[in-house]
């Protein structure tokens, strides 16, 4: 397969992974913003987990800031950008994905096509409305990748797009919260569920714990259980098996990959709580995220520096 082909399968699976989870994030939000006693401490922390701040960001409400998320095209952490940037990249590869792909994602990005006047977007249900679809459409992609894409390099090279972007989405949550974790207070019970639902995991951790939403089993949960994939052990599990079914992988690559998953299968939430839930996070985040540069090192086509 050309280098080119596989960067662009990867990035479309990123773009529409980081879109459907900011899309969860984001509906997940309207409701804390109501619920907890201090909302302007959930958008900074959400603000913090996308890792930009956009210039006039400081200046928007709740609500203009939900729209700001959700729609602009201009934003690069938006929803409307990563979908757009998604669609882009599935059109330079429309003899790989199938017509129903291509259909999902034009209409998501019909979808989140809306007026600039901000005054002519939709209010806060309209706007659950949106994100909700958003979400349906790219777990529906998920769906049709499993079931039309042929058993081949360019499907590999969807799942370590996905698998790549969701393990690091799932530590972006649990950093976004570092300061919790070991707080002598413990979680409230609406920010404890509201972690637990922005990676779809609340009715996983329930039956996994049938005790009470504490703060110590729901970042063991998240780091540690193999079996649940959105889990950063169940996300590090399926993309080494992905990686390796690539055409030679580089040995540093497969080294690096078999020594992170074997980290999170052999630590334990006393090794996090050792050396403090935000450097474990952060390490763990750095190592995952060097994946890529490996990635793109072996795989990718190299940019072309101009003398």
């Amino acid at each position: 397969m050309l280098s080119r082909v596989a960067e662009q399968l990867y990035w479309m699976a990123r773009y529409l992974e980081r879109a459907q989870n900011l899309a969860r994030r984001l509906n997940v939000m309207t409701v804390l913003s109501v619920d907890s006693s201090r909302p302007e401490d959930a958008w900074a922390r959400l603000l913090g987990e996308l890792g930009e701040t956009p210039g006039h960001v400081a200046d928007l409400d709740d609500m203009s800031m939900l729209h700001h998320l959700t729609f602009d095209p201009a934003c690069s952490v938006s929803v409307a950008w990563g979908v757009r940037h998604a669609r882009d990249n599935a059109r330079l590869v429309r003899d790989i994905v199938s017509r129903e792909i291509w259909q999902l994602l034009s209409q998501m990005k019909t979808t989140l096509d809306v007026p600039a006047d901000w005054g002519a977007q939709p209010d806060g249900n309209g706007c659950a409305e949106v994100l909700n679809q958003v979400t349906l459409h790219a777990h529906a992609v998920e769906g049709l990748i499993d079931s039309t894409i042929l058993r081949d390099e360019g499907y590999h090279w969807l799942q370590i797009g996905v698998l790549l972007e969701r393990t690091l989405s799932t530590l972006h949550v649990l950093l976004a919260y570092a300061d919790l974790w070991q707080a002598a207070s413990g979680l409230e019970p609406t920010i404890a569920m509201a972690i637990l639902k922005s990676v779809t995991s609340y009715g996983a951790f329930r039956r996994a714990y049938r005790t009470s939403l504490g703060a110590r089993d729901i970042l063991e949960f998240l780091l540690f259980e193999g079996g649940f994939p959105r889990s950063v052990a169940g996300g590090l599990a399926a993309l080494r098996a992905a990686v390796a079914a690539l055409p030679e992988p580089a040995p540093a690559l497969r080294q690096s990959l078999g020594r992170l998953a074997a980290q999170v299968v052999y630590d334990g939430i006393d090794q996090v709580e050792a050396v403090g839930a935000r450097s474990y996070l952060w390490t763990l985040s750095d190592r995952i995220g060097q994946v890529h540069g490996d990635l793109s090192a072996r795989y990718f086509q190299p940019e072309v520096v101009e003398a």
